[in-house]
């Protein structure tokens, strides 16, 4: 029996606070772009901008798109992610909770059910 059952509404998949940019031909050679206020990424200072992503929860990552990664940078509200990052030829892993609602544009705003 899933949370999304009879009466309970799944709640959206939430990340990290990571805005990711792609530097290599295909929209791939993920880089960290932007750490959003209030994201655990920015929380932990562990992460700065043009850090490259490898791997995400173990997964190469160096040969996917914004839109490749996004399934495996969110998750459930409080669940953990593992990053494997690249700065200067050294890599590190870097553990984080998700729980940031990224907002696309200042325009967009993300609704909480009332129930």
């Amino acid at each position: 029996n899933d949370k999304a059952g009879a009466g309970g509404e799944k709640k959206p998949d939430v990340g990290v606070g990571i805005v990711f940019e792609s530097t290599k031909e295909g929209d791939t050679g993920l880089v960290v772009a932007n750490l959003p206020e209030g994201g655990s990424a920015r929380a932990s200072n562990q992460i700065q901008i043009g850090d490259e992503l490898v791997a995400v929860g173990g997964t190469d990552v160096t040969e996917k798109t914004p839109r490749d990664i996004a399934p495996l940078m969110l998750g459930p509200e409080g669940s953990a992610v593992t990053l494997l990052l690249k700065r200067r030829e050294k890599t590190r892993t870097v553990c984080l909770r998700r729980g940031f609602v990224m907002q696309n544009s200042p325009g967009v705003t993300i609704l909480e059910s009332d129930r």
